[in-house]
């Protein structure tokens, strides 16, 4: 007969090891704000360490029974992705860095309307570069690879309040939005791994997903509309120059933004 494992005793071991890890690169991490604040004139390396921490941090939490502390090390990413500026932000990162370490040093992970709650209260990135923002707190997850595009609307999208979130591909945008339930998704028409419109498909058809306000921005002329099974709930808006307004007029109509906004511009 086979010796017997003691599944349990083995997650233990390794929730644990998770634990004094997590506490090592926040250890760290809390460091590199140190010297961020006492250096603002040579930000870069000591930023460049802090994201690679948190994201260290992001990758293994869920493995090891932390999802909160993922969602919270994602949170991080988005929010300093968000910013123009880090230093005038560093007080808002340490408070993500101090809600991961509580939930660490408890060895307990938030569950239900605490888990939401807590995400909830995390600070948001507002650039203020407009003098609008949204009617309450709004989500919005940007589905587009990391580079420039993404970062101009990511930046137009946080100047007027909204919280911000980002992902690569399709598959990283579905367990988001399970996990975060973002009141919008924002996504490129072709994506890495599916398309916009796969995706829309793929949220529509889960249930604890269907209703999610969906925007595809589109690079073609091609009538995403008339595809069999397209939802017909989800906008489709052209990146042309003006896609701003169009942008604008729909959030607005879904009741996100105050009537008197006329563009993200």
């Amino acid at each position: 007969m086979g010796k017997f494992v003691d599944v349990d005793s083995i997650l233990a071991k390794l929730s644990a090891e998770f634990i004094d890890d997590c506490l090592d690169n926040l250890d760290e991490a809390d460091k590199a704000l140190v010297s961020m604040r006492a250096n603002p004139d040579d930000l870069q390396s000591h930023y460049d360490n802090l994201h690679r921490l948190v994201h260290s941090i992001k990758g293994t939490a869920g493995t090891f029974g932390f999802p909160a502390v993922g969602a919270i090390a994602h949170r991080l990413e988005d929010f300093m992705e968000a910013l123009d500026g880090v230093y005038s932000h560093l007080d808002d990162i340490q408070q993500f860095l101090v809600k991961m370490r509580e939930i660490a040093e408890s060895g307990i992970n938030p569950e239900g309307d605490e888990y939401i709650d807590l995400l909830r209260r995390l600070p948001r990135a507002h650039n203020r570069l407009a003098p609008v923002r949204p009617t309450r707190g709004v989500n919005i997850l940007l589905v587009m690879p990391r580079d420039v595009q993404r970062k101009i609307i990511g930046h137009e999208l946080s100047s007027c309040g909204f919280e911000m979130s980002f992902v690569a591909n399709g598959v990283q945008a579905i367990s988001s939005v399970l996990t975060m339930k973002p009141d919008v998704v924002i996504s490129n028409d072709i994506l890495e791994d599916m398309t916009g419109a796969d995706l829309a498909g793929a949220l529509s058809a889960i249930k604890e997903t269907r209703g999610t306000h969906f925007v595809i921005m589109s690079n073609t002329e091609d009538e995403l509309e008339t595809l069999p099974g397209f939802p017909e709930s989800v906008a489709i808006i052209k990146k042309e120059v003006d896609y701003t307004e169009a942008l604008s007029k729909r959030l607005i109509d879904w009741g996100l933004f105050g009537g008197y906004v006329q563009s993200l511009k």
